[in-house]
């Protein structure tokens, strides 16, 4: 009796959370819904459906490698299941374990196989270089299209993300002859159209998307994507944000909000966004440094600290966070610790710009000019660009004595457009020891005009004093 009690008390409850759960989505209180979906796991570690549930709930918000690791307990309970394959399946893909993926659509038999895997099929054939195989489904996905229009747009979704941009521009150009459009294929075809050169005709087709679906959220991003590519930062957050508010938080889109916002100098946004991206998903490091970026930007180097430590206690290794740790050390005065971590992060490629910068102006304030020479060197020889290393290169060379090399420094950084105005500064004391004092006098009296004006700077930079 006590079996037959247990068991009815046990379908009760699980009915009463699965109601809850429910609400919670419809509410659009999607972290009590994730607590609530854990803690009956926890209650009820059988019960398959809260597993599929929860792992749905990751993959909504892009947390992939969390929805595998449910999905993969929901296979072990049940290995034959074809709805829980072609779930797991699909995460592996968008994961980039396209070996795996296969794995598990082989565990289905062909018979049984649902149209829907077909992209995911395909995907990670052209994924491994397996051509035949690629065609072959890609045909039937093809046949199948003028029924199941879905298809064709996930699987050149899958492609865009692989950056096989050719590839499904042909997937596409060949089926809108044979389908109905939908929004999702429309935004698909927006993607290549932009990604292509064709911004005006990926804008045209985008709208058609959201004439049939405002809310499309696939359609929203892409026109979030051309209108950043076009300068228009705030239509692209309008866009990024509508997102959101029809559905759960996506990693994708927090962190595109954040960039979006740090364009324009909301730092506000960039902040609130990037805080609700790391409590969204704070074992990542790419959600970490998002936020770390906003806070280094803000000069919050109080704030930024603990974080940059816990992530470099999950990964001693991020050449990444040793870089923003290095930044924070310098601003506040740890110079020693500031050398350390700038030092581990060299090795990066074009972000050694910044790490060769930093080491510069660590060298500067210990008074050692010919160092700071070398590393600001470093850095213009990785970033030619960089206008801060090209201002201080100026400096040191002046106070090294080579009025020559300062000259053509800081007339580069000025051609360049900065509106910096210690460069006029320093550029008049170079035209005055190379004896060119008509060049002097116009540099001093650009330098009063601007030296009214504050010029903020840039992110992770330090602004440099005329000595």
């Amino acid at each position: 009796m006590c079996v037959l009690v247990c068991s009815l008390a046990a379908s009760t409850t699980e009915a009463s959370s699965a109601d809850q759960v429910a609400r919670l989505l419809n509410q659009k209180k999607y972290h009590q819904a994730e607590q609530l979906l854990i803690e009956t796991i926890k209650k009820a570690p059988k019960s398959t459906s809260f597993y599929e549930k929860l792992s749905q709930l990751y993959a909504d918000e892009q947390r992939i490698g969390e929805a595998i690791a449910i999905m993969e307990k929901r296979m072990a309970l049940q290995p034959k299941s074809t709805k829980a394959a072609v779930q797991l399946a699909t995460l592996y893909q968008e994961h980039g374990d396209h070996e795996k993926s296969l794995n598990v659509i082989k565990t289905i038999p062909p018979a049984s196989r649902p149209a829907r895997v077909l992209p995911t099929m395909a995907g990670n054939y052209f994924a491994l270089s397996r051509a035949a195989d690629a065609q072959k489904t890609v045909s039937e996905i093809l046949r199948l299209a003028p029924k199941n229009p879905e298809l064709v747009p996930q699987l050149a979704k899958s492609l865009l993300k692989m950056g096989s941009v050719g590839d499904a521009r042909g997937l596409l150009t060949v089926a809108q002859e044979h389908q109905t459009f939908t929004p999702s294929f429309l935004s698909a075809l927006a993607q290549v159209e932009g990604r292509t050169g064709q911004p005006d005709q990926a804008r045209a087709t985008v709208d058609r998307a959201l004439a049939m679906d405002p809310n499309h959220a696939d359609a929203l991003i892409a026109k979030s994507h051309l209108d950043g590519a076009a300068g228009n930062w705030k239509a692209s957050i309008a866009s990024l944000e509508k997102v959101l508010s029809n559905g759960p938080p996506r990693v994708d889109v927090l962190k595109s909000i954040v960039f979006a916002s740090m364009q324009i100098d909301d730092l506000q946004m960039a902040h609130d966004r990037a805080l609700e991206l790391y409590q969204l998903d704070p074992q990542s490091s790419e959600s970490g440094l998002a936020l770390i970026a906003v806070l280094v930007r803000g000069a919050h180097w109080g704030e930024a600290g603990p974080i940059l430590d816990k992530l470099l206690a999950q990964d001693p290794t991020d050449k990444r966070a040793h870089l923003a740790k290095g930044i924070v050390e310098y601003n506040l005065g740890n110079m020693a610790s500031a050398s350390e971590h700038l030092h581990a992060s060299l090795g990066q490629g074009a972000a050694d710009a910044e790490g060769h910068y930093m080491l510069g102006m660590v060298a500067k304030q210990a008074g050692d000019i010919p160092k700071a020479t070398e590393e600001m060197e470093a850095s213009l020889a990785g970033n030619p660009n960089k206008m801060e290393a090209l201002s201080s290169l100026g400096q040191f060379y002046l106070q090294l004595g080579d009025a020559e090399k300062a000259k053509t420094v800081l007339e580069r950084a000025i051609q360049k457009g900065s509106l910096d105005s210690q460069n006029h500064y320093q550029l008049a004391q170079a035209y005055r020891k190379l004896g060119m004092n008509n060049e002097a006098r116009e540099q001093m009296e650009i330098f009063r005009k601007l030296s009214a004006r504050t010029v903020p700077q840039p992110s992770g930079e330090t602004p440099v004093s005329p000595k």
